[in-house]
């Protein structure tokens, strides 16, 4: 590089270790940014789509609750206390 030369502006920051990066030195990796030291390694997994969240439960319907039945009842209930 030579003294009229600028560098190539910092583009993105490595998620890893913060080093600076240019548009041609980075990296992505399902969405992040990384420096060529610390991009992970591609799996077989990874062609797969992406995996299920550990944080959000399955939805399971629960057969045994009518949800209608008890607003009905709860209806009930309070119209009755308004006699009592």
């Amino acid at each position: 590089m030579t003294a009229n030369e600028s560098p190539k502006p910092v583009t993105a920051y490595c998620r890893a270790c913060g080093k600076p990066l240019t548009e041609d030195t980075l990296k992505m990796s399902q969405g992040t940014v990384y420096c060529e030291e610390h991009v992970p390694q591609q799996s077989a997994a990874a062609g797969q789509g992406p995996a299920a969240s550990p944080y959000t439960a399955p939805a399971v319907a629960n057969t045994g609750v009518s949800p209608g039945l008890a607003f009905l009842l709860g209806l009930a209930r309070d119209w009755r206390s308004c006699w009592d």
